[in-house]
């Protein structure tokens, strides 16, 4: 797993560390995040401690707000409406 994925990992899930969780993927599929998940990765290791996590596949690359703005404005507020 690349060190800047790591890294924004940890930073966004110890910033939503107690409320239900959308993890949006962006740059990997959510099959993927999820094996790491399993695997023990220590670049997920705050994703497998949450319990109340939806996972959503985007595919837009590193910048959804850029490339599918739209779309992610539409999982943004299922996320809402989730919580």
């Amino acid at each position: 797993m690349d060190t800047q994925l790591n890294i924004r990992l940890r930073v966004f899930c110890l910033a939503t560390a107690v409320a239900a969780l959308t993890a949006v993927a962006c740059e990997y599929p959510v099959a993927q995040l999820k094996k790491w998940i399993d695997d023990g990765e220590e670049g997920v290791a705050e994703l497998a401690r949450l319990r109340d996590v939806e996972y959503v596949d985007l595919n837009s690359g590193h910048w959804p707000q850029v490339s599918r703005p739209e779309d992610l404005a539409a999982v943004i507020v299922t996320a809402v409406d989730r919580t």
